[in-house]
């Protein structure tokens, strides 16, 4: 086989596995773009309790050929919740409601996922997962959108890598996850609304050839062994 032959393979190998993997997508935003939005009807005086999170982690692997096959986990982190009157911050991380002492952290385990349509690198797919809230999970269904963009962490980070955008808008019972009780919440509707916006990322990692396929080079004259060379070493002066 001759070289050209061989680089092309190798060509070929490297081609067909990055076009065949999956990929990592980072959910951890440290200048707080991701945003988790919930709303209580009925709740104070203008009829809605909103709020947000602001703080994510988690993984998901996303394949753009095979989105159906995306598996993973989103970690919210309830010390961020923020309402929009500020005096009921403490009461949304009070033990009534998300109680962030003992419990800081929402998840979501994606379980399966069954696609919808795809336009481009748009796919709206349906969402079976484990949500965890104050320590108790219930397995929900919610639909989400993803739209990949490829090439576009460069100009969100300023390094090689890929975007994935998850957005979703989906409903929840409080009383499935022990969020609020008391008279303070009566007039409170049982359902809650929570829209979430989040953005991954996907690092370009230059990974190893294939199977070890490395292009050879051949050998030439400084390949061949040279003779050793001494540094010449100076005889002491002798004493006068």
């Amino acid at each position: 086989m001759s070289w050209r032959s061989i680089g092309f393979v190798y060509l070929l190998l490297i081609t067909v596995s990055e076009s065949a993997w999956s990929k990592s997508f980072d959910f951890h935003d440290p200048k707080g773009f991701n945003l988790i939005e919930f709303s209580l009807a009925g709740a104070y005086e203008s009829g809605f309790l909103l709020g947000q999170i602001s703080a994510t982690s988690g993984f998901l692997e996303f394949d753009p050929a095979a989105p159906e096959k995306t598996t993973g986990k989103i970690i919210a982190f309830t010390n961020t919740a923020q309402a929009q009157a500020r005096d009921s911050n403490s009461f949304l991380k009070g033990p009534v409601l998300f109680d962030v002492e003992r419990y800081p952290t929402i998840t979501f385990d994606v379980q399966k996922m069954a696609q919808g349509n795809k336009i481009g690198q748009s796919v709206q797919l349906v969402v079976v997962g484990d949500l965890t809230i104050k320590g108790i999970k219930r397995k929900v269904t919610i639909p989400v959108h993803m739209d990949y963009f490829p090439g576009k962490l460069m100009e969100r980070r300023k390094i090689e890598g890929d975007l994935l955008v998850v957005r979703s808008e989906f409903r929840i019972k409080r009383s499935d996850y022990d969020l609020g009780k008391g008279k303070l919440l009566k007039k409170v509707a049982d359902e809650v609304k929570v829209t979430m916006t989040l953005v991954g990322a996907a690092p370009k990692i230059r990974s190893k050839s294939p199977l070890g396929l490395l292009p050879l080079r051949t050998k030439s004259s400084h390949d061949k062994k040279q003779p050793q060379r001494h540094p010449i070493r100076q005889s002491p002066t002798p004493p006068r």
